[in-house]
Formats: C-alpha cells, structure tokens, sequence
C-alpha cells in the first residue's frame, strides 16, 4: 500500500530568508552545486508512536532541526508520512532531507563539514544527534 504523505515543510538555515517557491529553491540549490558534488543530502527518518497526535510528530521533527541543523547553516526539508492513512502497520514518520551545502542569504556555498564524513559515518552521528535531543526534552523513542 502507498505511504501516505501528509505534509512537507522546508526550513532555511539561519539567516536564510524563505525562498519564493520550492521550484526557485531546488533550481537555486541546482545551479549552485558545483561539478563532482555527488552526495547532494542527507535523509533521516524520525519514526513516531502511532498515539501521537500528527501536529506533535510534525512539531518535534521541526524543534530537532531549527535546535541542531539550522544553526550549523543547513537547509532542511521534513516530510511527514501517515501510513495508517493506507491502512498500513507501520509506525508514521517525518523523514528530513538535508541538504549537503552550506546555506547563507547570498545562496549556497560549499560542501557542509558533516558532508566530508562516510554517508554511514554521518547517517550514525545525525541519529545520535537526535536520540540525544529526544532524550533531553524526555521524549520517548517512540
């Protein structure tokens, strides 16, 4: 069964002001993207227990990146699915997309540090990053 997407929501990095539409966004994001940059982001999937009102799973994903991605010039787009809205067992989610260059309000620069990283590497560090942050706001993992 498909997987239901709810909603989406993009938050710029600091200082980053809200861009026109997402099509101005990726066409900016595309033309600044220099010639060998392979690994254009990042994607992590916060899962969530199925109790949970659909607004506070939207909201946590979304205190998790303005807290610990925003501020490190990191542009990010949250995606949330409801499977249940398909009839399905599993668990609903937010995925996060990170973009890999560092945004600034004069555009895209180069490759985020976190990005020289393994994919794996990263992919270990950005979910420690976010148990962490889940367990200092007394979250559960859901």
């Amino acid at each position: 069964m498909a997987d239901h997407c709810l909603g989406y929501r993009l938050i710029p990095a600091d200082g980053v002001p809200d861009p026109d539409s997402l099509q101005a966004f990726f066409h900016t994001y595309d033309c600044q993207t220099v010639q060998g940059v392979t690994l254009l982001g990042a994607l992590q999937t916060l899962r969530f227990d199925p109790d949970m009102p659909r607004w506070q799973m939207m909201h946590r994903a979304y205190l998790y990146v303005s807290a610990v991605l925003q501020p490190r010039k990191l542009s990010s787009i949250l995606v949330q699915h409801m499977p249940s809205d398909a009839r399905s067992a599993a668990r609903p989610h937010v995925h996060i997309f990170t973009l890999s260059l560092e945004h600034r309000a004069s555009g895209f620069g180069r490759v985020h540090p976190d990005f020289r990283d393994h994919p794996a590497d990263m992919q270990l560090k950005y979910e420690a990053e976010w148990n962490a942050f889940r367990t200092a706001h007394g979250w559960s993992a859901g």
